[in-house]
């Protein structure tokens, strides 16, 4: 169980680090109620992606699901952080 846990709780951190990181960065207007507003969207997204890893039936599953999830955060993330 607890390879599930530690999956979710790495890629679900990466996750809500990075997104609204990367709308920051597009997004440079953007007040601090709308960050803390993406705070909390991301809490509940980071509560989701830790969920969808723990019904995994194997810790390979659980951090292909997570990867599944952080994955496209870290691309949307080099691209505002490159561009």
């Amino acid at each position: 169980m607890w390879h599930k846990t530690f999956a979710g709780f790495i890629c679900g951190l990466i996750t809500i680090t990075l997104l609204p990181s990367s709308l920051i960065h597009f997004y440079s207007d953007l007040s601090a109620i709308s960050a803390a507003f993406l705070m909390t969207v991301g809490l509940t997204g980071w509560a989701c992606i830790m969920t969808y890893c723990y019904g995994a039936s194997s810790a390979k599953a659980a951090w292909l699901r997570g990867l599944y999830c952080a994955a496209p955060a870290v691309l949307i993330y080099l691209i505002a952080f490159f561009t």
